[in-house]
């Protein structure tokens, strides 16, 4: 597995595991994002309660002047409550398709690699099997060839006997007087 990292990272292609840790860290990231967009609308919604409860106050002493403004003001923190709900929402939508589309596109890398790899594969064991071939067809040439020279050896042999017989022959006979 390891090498199969190695020739991922040597590739420039990110792991499936380290894929997966860049997305659970960036979903953290988002949670935590959310968290903090929670805290804010709960510290903004004291906020608007305590200036509602000093409102109150004022209107109390001036209920039928400001009573109609209240009701406008709470309608539109209501509206933008609801466009800020379906802009997270929308950003959700958005983060999901990006997240599919990038696994989809992750799967066809890896299909990619793996039918690249079997092809390799398969090229190196027809290679092999050349070598495995080549190799047999030398070591017979080879012993064909060293029993052709021991053959080769053995006549030489006889024929430098022969020879030397032949030559002791002529000296023999060129001592005799003629």
């Amino acid at each position: 597995m390891s090498g199969m990292k190695n020739l991922l990272k040597g590739a420039g292609i990110m792991s499936n595991e380290d894929f997966q840790k860049l997305m659970v860290e960036k979903l953290n990231n988002i949670e935590n994002s959310i968290g903090s967009l929670e805290k804010k609308t709960g510290e903004r919604f004291a906020l608007v309660e305590e200036k509602m409860d000093e409102r109150f106050a004022l209107v109390e002493e001036k209920m039928d002047e400001r009573f109609e403004s209240i009701g406008e003001r709470i309608a539109l923190v209501e509206e933008k409550m609801d466009e800020r709900f379906e802009s997270v929402g929308e950003r959700f939508a958005l983060v999901e398709e990006k997240m599919d589309e990038r696994f989809e596109s992750i799967g066809e890398r890896i299909a990619l690699v793996e039918k690249r790899l079997g092809e390799r594969i398969t090229s190196v064991e027809k290679k092999l099997d050349i070598v495995y071939e080549q190799t047999a067809n030398l070591t017979e040439f080879r012993t064909e060839a060293n029993e052709k020279l021991d053959f080769l050896i053995e006549d030489n042999q006889s024929i430098q006997q022969l020879l030397g017989e032949h030559e002791v022959a002529i000296r023999s006979l060129r001592r005799r007087p003629v």
